[in-house]
């Protein structure tokens, strides 16, 4: 039998920052096309790509306190289960804060920290040894370590 294939949890921004509503799905669109670039990379790897915000909002409706509850705390199980996450992007938000905070007091590791840089439908990135001319709009760099203790600093908050 082949060697199980390592469960990643891919961990990116789902809402959007935006208050303006013909620029919020702009930016959705672009988060959940980022969340399926990262699976696509995890996959491309021979791991196991684990992305709730991708999957839950198919059938429960994230702009509903209640449900967006209960694909949080379905999404928390599902990391439960998962060998390591890793983090796409450098806005953290406040539900990824969580999923981090959560992966650490389980003892998942947190090893990669992916800069997404959208190109001709790739993730192109530092985790390829390529680096982009340019950053991806939106996002700002940072030099947060997750494995730090400490404070974190120059991150995103965007408070979701």
């Amino acid at each position: 039998m082949d060697k199980p294939r390592k469960k990643v949890f891919v961990c990116s921004p789902f809402r959007p920052l935006s208050n303006y509503p013909q620029t919020r799905e702009a930016e959705k669109e672009d988060n959940l096309r980022r969340a399926r670039q990262g699976c696509r990379m995890v996959s491309d790897l021979g791991c196991i790509p684990i992305a709730p915000h991708l999957y839950f909002p198919q059938f429960l409706d994230d702009g509903t306190e209640e449900e967006r509850a209960i694909g949080i705390e379905m999404g928390l199980a599902l990391l439960e289960k998962c060998d390591e996450l890793w983090l796409f992007g450098n806005r953290i938000t406040e539900g990824m804060k969580r999923e981090i905070t959560i992966a650490k007091e389980l003892d998942i590791p947190i090893s990669h920290h992916i800069p997404c840089v959208p190109m001709e439908g790739r993730m192109l990135d530092e985790f390829f040894g390529w680096r982009a001319p340019q950053q991806d709009p939106g996002y700002e760099e940072d030099d947060w370590n997750p494995n730090e203790d400490e404070e974190e600093e120059g991150l995103i908050y965007d408070g979701d």
